[in-house]
């Protein structure tokens, strides 16, 4: 085998494409994406920054809202109800509830 051709598979080219092709892996699962964002939130408030820790809330709700499975989607947004209560962000946390309430499956 020519050591020429085994550089160029695996060429700083290739690093990018692959690393790319995972990251929208990622980011077509929005089960996944959400419990991210959530844990992402939960280290965010731990640390004392709630603003952020409630935009991760927020960003994880909007992504939760993509699936298509009904239990799926109320647990997560139990979830994220009760993270955005702990935050004190209770207008919030009421609001998402409601949501549940009013859900078609309900």
């Amino acid at each position: 085998m020519n050591v020429n051709n085994s550089q160029s598979l695996f060429s700083r080219n290739a690093i990018p494409a692959i690393t790319a092709q995972s990251t929208n892996n990622i980011e077509q699962n929005p089960l996944d994406k959400a419990w991210d964002l959530i844990r992402t939130a939960r280290r965010e408030a731990a640390n004392g920054q709630t603003a952020q820790a409630s935009e991760s809330l927020l960003q994880a709700e909007q992504t939760a809202r993509l699936l298509s499975n009904s239990a799926t989607l109320e647990q997560l947004l139990a979830k994220i109800a009760g993270e955005q209560a702990k935050l004190g962000r209770y207008d919030r946390a009421i609001a998402i509830t409601n949501s549940l309430i009013s859900c078609p499956g309900n």
